[in-house]
């Protein structure tokens, strides 16, 4: 009989109900054969069968637990996602402040170009831990008011990019579009105090 733990999963109960059916085809036709005489090589070659079968039970089976996980990946990080953050065009110091609207104008332009989001660029910003979980609250708080990247995300994830990689892409152009304005505002405060 099947343990509990086949019968929660119906891809088991398949998978074990095929095995059943095929073992007990093999002992028909192995008994078939004796009385008919026939070779060895006809068992072999039902045996052969057999396992093909189990093969390709098999690699469905893995190809269903391997979209399953996949999904529930999915599942994890639009759960993680729904812990709100700040914005990343918000600024921490009171001192860039003044530079809010502009920051938040050059970041809502990111998901409107989708040539800034590759497997490529992903790879070239490596850090050594990830992105992902740390920026999800930022990820979500973005999404709550910039439609084009929630947009993006769901046409780029996962069929082209993994969320590591999407989120990784799209923190890597927020840190250089801050980095560019809030170097010419500091630029331009220095050299209008000299």
């Amino acid at each position: 009989p099947p343990s509990s733990a086949i019968t929660a999963d119906p891809i088991a109960v398949s998978a074990a109900s095929a095995v059943a059916l095929i073992a007990t085809s093999y002992e028909m036709a192995e008994e078939a054969a004796q009385e008919a005489g026939a070779p060895a090589r006809l068992s072999t070659l039902f045996i052969s069968g057999a396992n093909h079968a189990l093969d390709s039970l098999r690699n469905v089976r893995a190809g269903m637990e391997e979209a399953a996980a996949r999904e529930s990946a999915r599942a994890n990080a639009d759960a993680q996602l729904c812990e709100l953050g700040q914005p990343p065009w918000q600024t921490l110091s009171e001192q860039f402040s003044i530079l809010e609207p502009e920051l938040k104008r050059r970041i809502l332009l990111i998901a409107q170009n989708e040539a800034l989001f590759s497997k490529e660029i992903a790879r070239q910003r490596l850090r050594p831990a990830n992105v992902v979980p740390g920026c999800l609250p930022a990820a979500r708080a973005a999404m709550e008011d910039d439609g084009a990247l929630v947009e993006l995300r769901y046409r780029l994830v996962p069929q082209r990019l993994t969320e590591e990689e999407f989120w990784r892409c799209y923190f890597w152009h927020v840190a250089n579009t801050k980095i560019e304005l809030c170097n010419d505002f500091v630029t331009a405060n220095r050299a209008r105090q000299l």
